[in-house]
């Protein structure tokens, strides 16, 4: 033991413990959900990645996959209303979740200065899986 913890009867004296409230819990949800690393939200939060641990793990594992579902949910209804830009989430929903790919040539149709303009002249197809 050390000299300090001898003139206080032997005990080390820390910080109290941390009480987890209802504002700091949606914080940390809020701040996981954006995507930052644990030692951004305990900077942000003042407290230790093991406080982080003990008391908001919960809050940590399920704050992106909250965002995340929220999203894809989003983008699935999207993908299946008329719009503008229906068939834009329906190829990206396709290529991602749907193992699609583009096929085709990739033809050159100009140049602006030294950038070629290059599109894609194919089709979409599903990817065979078993290849």
């Amino acid at each position: 033991m050390t000299d300090k913890a001898l003139l206080f009867g032997g005990k080390r004296h820390s910080q109290p413990a941390h009480v987890p409230s209802v504002q700091t819990r949606k914080k940390v949800k809020q701040l996981a959900a954006a995507g930052l690393k644990v030692e951004t939200i305990c900077s942000i939060m003042e407290f230790s990645p093991g406080t982080l641990s003990r008391h908001y793990r919960h809050e940590f594992n399920t704050g992106k996959g909250e965002v995340v579902a929220r999203i894809a949910s989003s983008l699935v209804q999207k993908a299946l209303t008329p719009g503008p830009f229906q068939h834009v989430c329906q190829m990206f929903y396709l290529k991602t979740q749907g193992g699609w790919r583009e096929t085709g040539p990739l033809v050159e149709i100009g140049k602006t200065g030294d950038n070629r303009i290059i599109v894609y002249s194919g089709a979409l197809a599903a990817h065979d899986k078993t290849a």
